[in-house]
C-alpha cells in the first residue's frame, strides 16, 4: 500500500494510517479549516477527490465573533437552512437567530453589521439633561422602524424624543431649562430683566446691557442668548473686523479695473490705496475726481431678483451725503457681469435724511 502520510488532498492533510469502522485500511486526516476536524478517510476517496474537506469549513464556531455578532449555539433548522443563535456585542445584548447564508455575507461588508439599534439609547441613560425612561418603537410611512424614547428633562418636562437625535447630540434638553436669569452674563451682555415683548411661538425677549465703553441697552431673543448668536451690542464684531482688516473679492477688483478703463474712471479700491469708507460703510470703489461710487453686487445681495432693502438704504444714505453718482454692477456665481445700473443724485428719495460726517476716510489695505 502506498504511504500517504504528510500528503495533502484538498483541505485534508494525512496524519497516520488507521482503520475504518469496518476494519478496512484507511487514513486519519485533519482539515485545514478553523475547526481542525480529524476524520478517518479511505485512501481511494482521497485519490479520486471524493472527499476534499470535513464539510464544516463554512460553519461558524461557538464563541466566534462575526461582525458585531457572537455565535452562541446552533439553532433548529428551518426550511432546509442552518440557523445559529447569536448575540450582538453592543450595550443592548440583543439575541437573534441568523441563517448561515446571512452570516457568510457579514465579513464582506465594509461596516460591522449589528442588531440594527446598536446606537440607540438604553433606559436609564442620560443625554445632556434628558433621562431615558423607556423606548417606544414606531413605524413611519416607509414601514421603517424608528425608536422613539420617552425622556424626562431635569425640570420635569416629559417628551417623546427620537433615539438617533439623542445619540447624535442634536437634542440635549427641553429648551426651558436654559432660561436666562437677571445678573447672568452671556458674552458681553449682562441680563437686566425680561421684556414684555413676545416673539414667534411666545418666545421671550430680554433687556441686556453691553459691558463695552458705551454700555448700551438692547433687546435680545432668548434663543440668541443661550445659543451664543448674540454676544454684544455690535462692538465685538467691529473689533474683529478692525483686527482682520477689510475683506474683498479678488474677482471684484478685476471687474472694477476693467469697467474703469472702459469708461474712463479711476476707482480707488482695496489694492491701490485701500478701501474707501463713506459714513460707516465701506464701498468697493470710489473715483474722487468725478465723485462716482461703484459697488459690485454678488448674488447674496439680491432676494427674489431684487436688491435687498438694507443695501438700497445704504446706497441712498451715501448718495445723500456725497451727492454722487452710484454705479451698481451685478455679477453671478461665476463672476460674470449680468447687468449695470447707474443712479444719479436726482434719483434720491425725498424721505432720506442727510447724515452729517467729516467726509471720506481712506483705510489702508491690510
Amino acid at each position: 500500500m502506498e504511504d500517504l502520510r504528510g500528503q495533502t488532498f484538498g483541505k485534508w492533510t494525512v496524519l497516520y494510517r488507521s482503520r475504518d469502522k469496518y476494519g478496512k485500511a484507511a487514513w486519519t486526516c485533519q482539515c485545514s479549516c478553523k475547526h481542525k476536524t480529524q476524520r478517518v478517510v479511505k485512501g481511494t476517496d482521497l485519490k479520486r477527490k471524493m472527499s476534499k474537506s470535513c464539510g464544516q469549513c463554512t460553519q461558524p464556531m461557538i464563541g466566534e465573533s462575526i461582525g458585531k455578532w457572537e455565535v452562541l449555539k446552533k439553532a433548529p433548522t428551518r426550511h432546509r437552512h442552518s440557523f445559529w443563535l447569536c448575540r450582538c456585542t453592543c450595550k443592548h445584548k440583543t439575541e437573534r437567530e441568523i441563517s448561515l447564508k446571512a452570516l457568510k455575507k457579514i465579513p464582506k461588508r465594509k461596516t460591522k453589521i449589528g442588531c440594527g439599534h446598536c446606537n440607540m439609547p438604553m433606559v436609564g441613560e442620560t443625554y445632556g439633561n434628558w433621562l431615558v425612561l423607556h423606548e417606544v418603537p414606531e413605524t413611519d410611512y416607509k414601514r421603517k422602524t424608528i425608536y422613539t424614547c420617552i425622556c424626562r428633562c431635569k425640570l420635569g418636562t416629559i417628551r417623546n424624543v427620537e433615539g438617533s437625535r439623542l445619540t447624535a447630540g442634536r437634542t440635549i434638553s427641553c429648551g426651558d431649562c436654559r432660561t436666562p436669569l437677571p445678573g447672568e452674563l452671556y458674552g458681553r451682555l449682562l441680563i437686566i430683566r425680561e421684556s414684555d415683548r413676545k416673539g414667534h411661538k411666545n418666545e421671550s425677549f430680554y433687556i441686556c446691557r453691553c459691558t463695552c465703553e458705551d454700555q448700551p441697552e438692547i433687546e435680545v431673543k432668548r434663543s440668541h442668548l443661550v445659543k451664543g448668536n448674540t454676544r454684544s451690542c455690535g462692538c465685538l464684531k467691529q473689533e474683529v473686523m478692525e483686527m482682520r482688516g477689510p475683506a474683498y473679492n479678488v474677482d471684484s477688483i478685476r471687474i472694477i479695473e476693467e469697467y474703469g478703463k472702459k469708461h474712463g474712471y479711476y476707482f480707488q479700491h482695496a489694492e491701490n490705496g485701500g478701501e474707501v469708507q463713506i459714513l460707516t460703510y465701506f464701498v468697493d470703489g470710489y473715483d474722487v475726481m468725478r465723485n462716482v461710487v461703484l459697488e459690485v453686487d454678488e448674488p447674496n445681495h439680491y432676494l427674489n431678483g431684487r436688491l435687498k432693502e438694507k443695501d438700497l438704504q445704504r446706497q441712498w444714505k451715501i448718495m445723500r451725503h456725497k451727492q454722487c453718482t452710484f454705479i451698481r454692477i451685478r455679477i453671478d456665481r461665476k463672476n460674470k457681469i449680468r447687468g449695470v445700473t447707474i443712479f444719479t443724485p436726482s434719483d434720491i428719495p425725498s424721505d432720506i435724511p442727510k447724515v452729517e460726517n467729516d467726509g471720506v476716510l481712506l483705510m489702508e489695505a491690510a
